[in-house]
């Protein structure tokens, strides 16, 4: 990413890749990774992998093509609540170049 768009990502956060489940339901994650970001909260409609209308409180400017997925773990930097959101969408913009960076709707 180009220095420029990257003193625009003055947060980082970290996403923990979903691993699996237990019997019971409950998840399990991978080893977090960290991404500069730009944290923006902004209330949005947003539709989830089902096609159904969510609302998303937080949209996070992500510094990777990474396959980020819903069922991933995200934080966000402290002073942000939730900390742990819940991931509604990820969108993975590409500029004339290709994939640039990811968008998730939390």
């Amino acid at each position: 990413m180009e220095a420029e768009l990257l003193e625009l990502m003055p947060h980082t956060v970290t996403v923990a890749p979903y691993s699996s489940q237990d019997r019971y339901g409950a998840p399990s994650y991978g080893t977090a990774v960290s991404y500069t970001a730009l944290v923006q909260q902004k209330v949005r409609q947003v539709r989830n992998l089902a096609g159904e209308e969510r609302v998303s409180m937080v949209t996070v400017y992500v510094n990777t093509t990474a396959a980020i997925t819903p069922r991933d773990k995200l934080t966000l930097p402290a002073g942000f609540t939730p900390q742990t959101p819940p991931i509604i969408s990820v969108a993975r913009q590409s500029d004339e170049n290709g994939l640039h960076h990811s968008v998730i709707y939390a």
